[in-house]
């Protein structure tokens, strides 16, 4: 079972991880970056409720939930090490996933609330709590190595993202440096290792956000 004392750890890692390979994320001011968070426990909870007709395992689907809690306790600015073992089961739950579900429209109510300026951001911690705390309780009882299967499942996200950055500069022509502007900008973004911010400095590239979405300007050279 997944230790508390690990979570600070595993939560760092995260951070980095996110910051490597999901750039197009982190890029979102936070109340966009929650909702993305919203929509993929939105998404768990429909895998799991799909039962065998759903083509990826239950395994799978704990390890991306903790992937998104972790990634959301870091925009939440949450501190992993002061939440202790997680409660004990609900007695008035008959159905496990109904307590995820629970959770996660208590996230999605608060990412809702955030629309209307309301002040929502103790509703998603708790409700972030919560969802973790069932990751790691399902994942108890089913005797699943959350650790070792987390570092597997970054090692494919960072091979995936990888690859997609790949096919974006073939798509769009860059095979090298283009002596700056914005394909200089968007490859610096884009690439999952940051090689080439030796060659255009991250200082000189400014993400922003307008209502259709994020957008890169680089500085004038």
């Amino acid at each position: 079972m997944l230790s508390p004392n690990e979570l600070p750890r595993l939560q760092r890692e995260q951070f980095h991880h996110d910051k490597r390979n999901h750039s197009d994320i982190m890029c979102l001011p936070k109340p966009d970056r929650l909702k993305h968070y919203g929509l993929h426990f939105a998404k768990y909870v429909g895998r799991l409720a799909r039962d065998s007709a759903e083509p990826k395992t239950q395994k799978q689907t704990l390890v991306d939930t903790l992937l998104v809690s972790l990634s959301a306790a870091n925009t939440l600015h949450q501190n992993l090490a002061s939440i202790g073992m997680p409660p004990a089961r609900r007695t008035d739950q008959i159905d496990p996933l109904r307590v995820f579900a629970d959770a996660a429209g208590r996230f999605a109510d608060a990412c809702e609330k955030l629309d209307h300026l309301e002040d929502s951001f103790a509703l998603a911690r708790s409700a972030n709590i919560d969802i973790l705390n069932w990751v790691i309780a399902t994942a108890g009882e089913q005797k699943l190595d959350l650790v070792d299967a987390l570092h597997g499942r970054r090692k494919e996200l960072a091979t995936r993202a990888s690859c997609k950055t790949s096919g974006i500069e073939r798509a769009v022509g860059i095979s090298r440096p283009v002596g700056g502007g914005l394909a200089d900008a968007f490859r610096s973004m884009t690439t999952p290792d940051w090689r080439l911010l030796t060659q255009f400095p991250l200082a000189s590239v400014s993400c922003r956000s307008t209502r259709v979405g994020p957008w890169w300007r680089a500085a004038a050279t």
